[in-house]
């Protein structure tokens, strides 16, 4: 919701950027809870799996947005 008001190419593929960025936060927490043995191994590379789609769709938009 936070970035349906983004209007510009620059906003949005900054909004999205910052996005991906906490996805890669999603990952590394995954990472730590199963580490700590709050999730299973299983759970953590579900959950990363998941976090890998999104990522690649933020990707795909912010190479959309067509700037440098």
């Amino acid at each position: 919701a936070e970035g349906a008001g983004k209007y510009t190419k620059r906003d949005k593929k900054n909004f999205y950027t910052i996005a991906r960025g906490s996805v890669y936060e999603c990952a590394s927490i995954a990472d730590i809870l199963c580490d700590e043995s709050i999730i299973s191994f299983n759970d953590a590379s579900k959950v990363k799996a998941e976090l890998e789609v999104v990522s690649r769709m933020l990707s795909a938009l912010i190479i959309s947005c067509g700037l440098p």
